[in-house]
């Protein structure tokens, strides 16, 4: 509980500490000092008193706000926090699948096109290498060449 406080504390808008911060001086300031000296005008009792709850009811609505508003707020980043992480990392997984997959299917799609080269050019030439049953044997161009894979490859 504490260190929610804290870290409600630390997440509240500067603005907001700044305020809490100058209507806590006063108070103490009013409460330690100011209500021992004399009055520098009559009716310097009833502004300093007025002045007194107003700063009184700024650190209260400061405290409202920390558990009605900042508290429940980091409560539910901590939470959700969670959750977006976890989407994040699956919608990153997915697009290193993805460009892993393009880019294995773009050196495939080359393979694909050096295999229509050579067959053009086979064609164009006559069939090489043919044998007795009619059917020719690979070029020397395709030897290294891969079919390509049509599979996803996960690693």
């Amino acid at each position: 509980m504490i260190r929610l406080l804290w870290t409600a504390l630390r997440t509240t808008p500067p603005t907001v500490n700044t305020i809490i911060a100058v209507a806590a001086a006063y108070l103490l300031a009013k409460i330690f000092w100011l209500d021992h000296e004399p009055a520098l005008f009559d009716s310097a009792p009833a502004v300093g008193y007025l002045l007194e709850n107003f700063g009184a009811a700024v650190v209260v609505s400061y405290i409202f706000f920390l558990l009605s508003f900042q508290i429940p707020l980091v409560d539910e980043r901590r939470r959700v926090g969670r959750a977006v992480t976890e989407l994040a990392q699956k919608a990153a997984m997915a697009v290193i699948i993805f460009l892993s997959e393009a880019r294995n299917w773009q050196s495939s799609m080359l393979q694909v096109e050096k295999l229509r080269r050579v067959t053009v050019a086979d064609r164009s030439l006559g069939l090489r290498g043919a044998d007795s049953s009619g059917l020719s044997a690979p070029p020397a161009q395709l030897q290294g060449l891969t079919a390509p894979r049509l599979t996803p490859k996960f690693r």
